[in-house]
């Protein structure tokens, strides 16, 4: 169950978006989007028989899903409607594919209830409810589908945030296109939406000492070590050394780090304070189908971090000296955050070092103000890193070989000011993204390869591993 209200936004957009099968595929277009069987014509509950599929963050199989839809009016609500769904079994309507898990809805619904009194004058705003009861399938342990469910519940604000961004463009589309029959006021219709929750902070503390990047490397190899003796939830395995003279208090013996997930190839850790913007991530996964060098250039090479993350605005804003060993950089880029937080920009600079004996790499990362080389946006909220680091290390002796293991630490200050439901959420936001990222990276990397073996006149044979995470 979650609900969310739109201040901008009408009863007839919400509802065209959610059964309008143009519509659908504009807004999912990854999730192919069907309809097997459309409403008879004079069926005034538009039964239509439908499918898509649900993308799950990695390590977790993709689900499927068979529905029947019904359009209903709410009983006793002026202009509500109900859009109601439940699975049902048809292996020849829908076959599915071997490497997807079926998932059956028992209920499903979205009620939407305009917020404004039916007064004959049309205005936006509306109540969306959505209740689901999900057999998500799959034989899964007990953390898998905790995790699954806590993934489920986060991608619910998301796609109420692209929902109401696709209601909000459409209208747009309609009120620019001169041939359009609907009418649109003049005046009351906010295209902006409503403002954002977290507002940004005006002044930061800074640290008063010069740092270096080895300085960084050593503290992100101090949360990995602590990090990695965490088990699920266990309480205090600070204190948190401050080298700069900043204040972490938050990170201390009484602070509880969450274990989000505790498997041989997949570890997640997160320590955070819900009076503090600032978080303490770790992340390890083990990579075991792509190459060392792959990975760094991934996370390095300006070109291939906007193709992994076009939207990131990536920018290097000061390249690395000739004969620099630390390759050091400046480098810039935006964390889109959902709907209805600011989105977040940060300002880096970045060492790269050798890391072990066995052909290495550390990758580490620390804010720096400067308003001049990188001025601050009016719409954005400036996020600090205290620390972050990129840890690839091979699985075979030879770092030329196929295996990756890549731990992420990081320190970071959110910034904004919001309230401690907030905070939690977009924390929450940001952790359940860390295994998507991953995936985004690992099939990056791939892609890549690919295209070199193919540019290159050679057959590329793609390695599948059946227990690859």
């Amino acid at each position: 169950y979650f609900k969310v209200f739109f201040p901008d936004v009408y009863v007839e957009e919400v509802l065209r978006a959610l059964v309008d099968l143009g519509e659908r595929k504009i807004r999912d277009a990854e999730n192919e989007y069907q309809v097997h069987r459309p409403a008879q014509e004079g069926d005034t509950t538009m039964q239509e028989d439908l499918s898509h599929m649900l993308r799950a963050p990695w390590p977790f199989a993709n689900r499927e899903i068979l529905q029947r839809r019904w359009q209903l009016p709410l009983d006793g609500v002026a202009g509500g409607r109900a859009v109601v769904l439940r699975s049902f079994e048809d292996a020849a309507l829908f076959p599915g594919k071997p490497d997807r898990v079926r998932a059956f809805a028992h209920l499903s619904a979205n009620l939407i209830r305009p917020t404004s009194a039916d007064n004959g004058e049309r205005v936006p705003g509306l109540e969306l409810v959505t209740c689901q009861h999900i057999d998500i399938g799959g034989l899964v342990p007990d953390w898998a589908q905790r995790f699954l469910s806590r993934f489920a519940v986060t991608k619910g604000l998301e796609w109420a945030d692209k929902l109401r961004e696709h209601c909000l463009w459409r209208r747009q589309l309609r009120a620019e296109d001169s041939k359009t029959s609907m009418t649109l006021p003049a005046e009351g219709i906010s295209m902006s939406g409503p403002s954002r929750l977290d507002a940004p902070v005006v002044t930061r503390r800074l640290p008063m000492e010069p740092f270096t990047g080895k300085q960084v490397l050593q503290e992100i190899l101090d949360i990995e070590t602590r990090c990695s003796k965490a088990t699920v939830h266990e309480p205090g395995i600070g204190p948190w050394e401050d080298y700069y003279g900043m204040e972490s208090s938050f990170l201390n013996d009484e602070q509880d780090v969450e274990c989000l997930m505790d498997e041989p190839k997949v570890k997640y850790c997160l320590c955070c304070c819900l009076g503090s913007p600032t978080v303490v991530g770790y992340m390890r996964v083990i990579l075991a189908d792509v190459f060392l060098n792959d990975v760094c250039s991934a996370l390095l090479n300006r070109e291939e971090r906007l193709l992994r993350d076009p939207d990131s605005e990536y920018q290097v804003l000061r390249e690395a000296r000739k004969g620099d060993p630390t390759s050091e950089e400046d480098v810039a880029f935006v964390w889109r955050a959902p709907w209805p937080f600011w989105d977040r920009d940060v300002l880096q600079r970045r060492w790269v070092f050798p890391l072990g004996d066995q052909g290495g790499r550390a990758v580490v990362m620390r804010s720096f103000d400067d308003d001049t080389l990188y001025p601050k946006h009016a719409e954005r909220v400036r996020a600090f890193v205290h620390k972050c680091g990129y840890l690839l290390r091979p699985l075979q002796t030879d770092p030329e070989a196929l295996g990756v293991e890549l731990t992420v630490c990081q320190q970071v200050d959110l910034g904004g000011l919001c309230p401690d439901w907030a905070q939690e959420y977009i924390t929450r936001w940001a952790v359940n993204h860390g295994l998507t990222w991953a995936t985004e990276l690992r099939n990056h990397c791939n892609r890549h390869r690919r295209r070199e073996g193919e540019n290159e006149g050679e057959e590329y044979v793609e390695t599948l591993f059946d227990d690859w995470w």
